[in-house]
């Protein structure tokens, strides 16, 4: 997880130094005796809204990057469907089921992938999740 806290620490900082520059735009915009292009409020309202897009993906990518390093956890200590809570159990057989989803699937497709994740229970098999998972 310390991965995660170091990209998310970086984002973060990142983002502050963002809005400092921002709020130093906003200071110095009626300050100067000339007009820059990059005074213009258009210019700023931009600015702010990729502020905003900034912190959409500081969030998305911090929570992604802790479900996959959990995902991660799971594999590499062997944790099979049986040794992890409900909800993990549910987001594996949602993740399997979905490896087979297909408007022209047939029945059979479903049929074996069901008894694919019956055995992967009873077999104990290691959990494995991906991106696809989230």
């Amino acid at each position: 997880m310390q991965a995660t806290f170091d990209v998310y620490y970086d984002r973060i900082h990142e983002t502050e130094l963002y809005y400092k520059a921002i709020q130093q735009l906003y200071d110095t915009q009626n300050k100067l005796d000339e007009k820059y292009e990059f005074h213009s409020d258009d210019f700023l309202k931009m600015l702010k809204s990729n502020a905003l897009l900034m912190i959409y993906n500081l969030v998305e990518s911090s929570i992604m990057g802790g479900i996959l390093e959990i995902y991660d956890e799971l594999r590499s200590n062997g944790y099979a469907y049986k040794d992890v809570r409900k909800e993990i159990q549910d987001i594996w057989v949602s993740f399997k089921f979905n490896q087979v989803y297909d408007k022209s699937a047939h029945y059979n497709s479903y049929r074996d992938k069901a008894i694919e994740i019956i055995n992967s229970i009873l077999n104990g098999e290691v959990i494995e999740l991906d991106r696809k998972a989230t």
